[in-house]
């Protein structure tokens, strides 16, 4: 028996999507939040965090304003 494809991938968008969802969350809560202390707050690492944050921002979801110290984030969406 083949699995339909998009029964495979159907868990790993549902966990991004909440992932997402999740730091959107966050981030609206508390703008100066840091890539750390979202790591800390849902389970990824640091590194994890930076790409989702990269891709947020390349769907238009979220922007930073101001420098990467002293700056926020804002949801856009």
């Amino acid at each position: 028996m083949k699995d339909h494809p998009a029964e495979a991938e159907g868990p790993e968008v549902k966990t991004a999507q909440k992932t997402v969802q999740t730091i959107a969350a966050l981030v609206a809560r508390q703008p100066d939040i840091t890539r750390q202390q979202l790591a800390q707050a849902i389970g990824l690492t640091e590194s994890g965090v930076k790409c989702q944050l990269k891709k947020m921002q390349e769907k238009g979801l979220i922007r930073r304003v101001g420098p990467d110290k002293g700056g926020h984030w804002q949801v856009l969406k």
